[in-house]
Order: C-alpha cells, then sequence, then structure tokens
C-alpha cells in the first residue's frame, strides 16, 4: 500500500510529462476501442447482408420449383383464420400473386360449390386427428378463368401445450392427372360397350404370375359359368379348352 494512504497524506500529483503520457495512452485506447467498435460492426453487418442475400436466394429458389411442380404451400393459423399463401398458390387458385388478402372467404369463392362440404368436413377432421396429414382433391375456378383439380394436403402444428395452433399444407395442380384418367374410363367404357354389344370373348394372362382374367362370354363359350372356372389360372383355362376340343371331336 503507497505510504501516502497509510499515513493519511495527499496523494502525490504526476509530473505535467506524465500527465501528457496518461493523455496520449487514453486517447489512443479511445481510438482503439473505436477502431475495434467499426470493424466489429462491419463484420456484424457483413454477417447479416450475407444472411439476407442467401435467404433471398433460397426463396427465390423455392418460388422457382413451386412453379416448375405447380406445388403451392400455404399456413392457417387456427386460432385468427389468418391465412399465408405462397405466390404459386395464389396462381393455382386464379389469383394474381400478391393482389388481395388470402382469406378463407377469398378461398372459398374459388372453390366450385359442390367441393365446399368436403372440405369443411376435411378441416373438422384436421382439428380432431391431430399429427396426421390430411388429403383432398378439390375443384377450383378463380378469376383467371382456368378450372383445375387440385390435390391439398395439410397437417396441424401444436403448440407446447399440445393445442391446434397452425394448419400448414400444399396443394398440388393434378389437373392434367385427373383428364388423362377421365378419358381413359371414357376409353374403357366404350371398349366394353363394344364387347357387351358384339358378345366377344375376351382373356388375359398374366405370364409371371399365371393369372388368367377372363370375361363371362368367354366362359359361355367355353360352356361353363364364370364362377365354374375359379379360382381363374391359365391351368384351369387350358383344362376348359382342352375339354371343348375333346367334346367337339367326340
Amino acid at each position: 500500500m503507497p505510504a501516502a494512504i497509510r499515513e493519511d497524506r495527499p496523494w502525490p500529483l504526476p509530473q505535467p510529462g506524465r500527465l501528457l503520457e496518461l493523455g496520449l495512452l487514453a486517447d489512443a485506447m479511445a481510438a482503439m476501442a473505436q477502431s475495434l467498435n467499426a470493424s466489429f460492426r462491419a463484420l456484424v453487418q457483413e454477417n447479416l447482408d450475407s444472411m439476407r442475400r442467401h435467404l433471398h436466394r433460397n426463396e427465390q429458389l423455392l418460388t422457382q420449383a413451386q412453379g416448375i411442380a405447380h406445388l403451392g404451400s400455404w399456413e392457417l393459423d387456427m386460432t385468427s383464420s389468418a391465412l399465408v399463401w405462397s405466390d404459386e398458390t395464389f396462381r393455382l387458385l386464379g389469383y394474381a400473386p400478391g393482389t388481395l388478402m388470402p382469406t378463407l372467404e377469398t378461398f372459398f369463392a374459388v372453390v366450385l360449390p359442390n367441393d365446399h362440404a368436403a372440405i369443411h368436413a376435411a378441416l373438422g377432421t384436421a382439428r380432431e386427428r391431430l399429427g396426421l396429414i390430411h388429403t383432398i382433391e378439390h375443384r377450383v375456378q378463380g378469376p383467371d378463368g382456368v378450372p383445375r383439380t387440385l390435390l391439398t394436403q395439410g397437417r396441424m402444428i401444436l403448440d407446447p401445450a399440445g393445442q391446434p395452433l397452425r394448419l400448414a399444407g400444399t396443394c398440388l395442380d393434378i389437373t392434367a392427372r385427373k383428364e388423362a384418367e377421365l378419358a381413359l374410363n371414357a376409353k374403357r367404357r366404350r371398349l366394353s360397350n363394344i364387347i357387351a354389344s358384339t358378345r366377344v370373348g375376351t382373356w388375359e394372362w398374366e405370364v409371371q404370375t399365371g393369372v388368367a382374367v377372363l370375361n363371362e362370354r368367354w366362359s359361355e363359350i367355353l360352356g361353363y359359368q364364370l364362377s365354374d372356372l375359379a379360382p381363374i389360372s391359365i391351368t384351369s383355362t387350358r383344362s376348359a379348352n382342352r375339354s371343348l376340343d375333346v367334346g367337339r371331336t367326340s
């Protein structure tokens, strides 16, 4: 302990030259602190800018991917009923992105009336059966005038207490697939009608499994009821053919 403190004497004042040195040292330390502070702020800002650019790029890639796949994303707040749509969801519903505030009203406005009940039922099921992915197909026709069929899927997100918080999901444009299915079903109906009207017997044989598929007329030609040949296989069909040949030759 300094003698001035032990003997309760006045603290000796530094010499003028010493004061100057201390002042210069303080100024240097202050300048160094400012420089370090400025460098730190610049580094933090650079990292923030890099993160923003990276996030913006990821958002661009996601938007491009959704547009290519015709797959939109959405989220419904279960408390406020507020909706969030991606740009592609706007387009799939027939709206220009960002031209209106998404709501349940603007959603149901473009859903065909016959599909409203099924969607309301799916929303109720999502509230009751938590943690599952719920799927529904429905039709829409928005302001752009284009009719579409969407495959919509959603899963309930829960709060820490296990209560429904948000319903998040996707909507996929399956219009082309549905049109192809309808066209294929129409062709099958026409072929079935032709076969029925001409009374042609038909059969198919799956070589790898040995499973055979016959129509009723083919079994009649063989002299059987279709149920008589069950279980139907290539073996039972051959046996029936041999029986028919024997009957003809005899």
